[in-house]
């Protein structure tokens, strides 16, 4: 895994954050990205050109670009859209066609796009702080009608959301695979998420989580591109 985008249309998601004053989003895809580390520099100018082209367009309710920390080449991009249409407007617009032309010879692997939908949103996105620490981490559970993952899950993003210093705390459940998760965590500081990370709601999701693995939680840690 590489770069990220997140727009939401074949996944489940709980978002947690706050007040809920967002509106349902109907569409959001994740893709990720991995470009060879001497074209990075020209990478960052296109996803920045499409970022802000993104934004511009009707039905956009985010979108973002991170870059992976430690990891040369390596992105994410964060998009949500009101409604099916918007995004596949956006999907086969001549910009977003272009962006994609221009890309592709500075990528060293094939682009990795899932699709999302809608499970439950909570509070419009906010600005993310320069300071801020991201982490998007894949988890794969087993299947287990004994168990159930999406609940453990639901109950870890909302008492998470409730952590000072979050910003933004969204599970997506893949809807053609509904054992395989990826949370999405924005926190105000390195110290927001350090203090996260030893709650005692936090030791506990990972102690029941465990059982349920398929394959170790693959966490990655992001800073957003400015």
């Amino acid at each position: 895994m590489a770069a990220v985008i997140l727009s939401t249309a074949m996944f489940s998601m709980v978002s947690v954050g706050h007040v809920r004053a967002q509106p349902s989003i109907a569409v959001c895809e994740v893709t990720y990205l991995e470009i060879a580390p001497t074209f990075e520099a020209s990478a960052v100018r296109l996803l920045r050109g499409h970022r802000e082209a993104g934004r511009r367009e009707p039905g956009n309710l985010r979108l973002e670009v991170l870059r992976q920390s430690g990891r040369p080449g390596h992105f994410v991009i964060l998009e949500s859209w009101r409604d099916q249409a918007s995004f596949d407007q956006h999907r086969t617009s001549a910009t977003t066609t272009a962006f994609l032309d221009a890309l592709q010879p500075l990528q060293i692997s094939a682009s990795d796009q899932r699709i999302f939908k809608d499970l439950a949103v909570g509070a419009a996105p906010q600005p993310t702080p320069a300071s801020a620490i991201l982490v998007v981490t894949h988890v794969d559970t087993i299947p287990n009608p004994q168990r159930d993952a999406t609940a453990l899950l639901a109950r870890h993003a909302e008492e998470s959301g409730k952590d000072p210093g979050n910003v933004v705390f969204d599970v997506f459940q893949q809807a053609n695979r509904s054992n395989h998760f990826t949370i999405v965590e924005v926190w105000k500081d390195g110290n927001a998420l350090e203090r996260h990370a030893v709650a005692a709601h936090s030791k506990r999701y990972r102690d029941e989580i465990q059982s349920l693995l398929g394959s170790p939680m693959d966490e990655r840690l992001f800073a957003v591109v400015r």
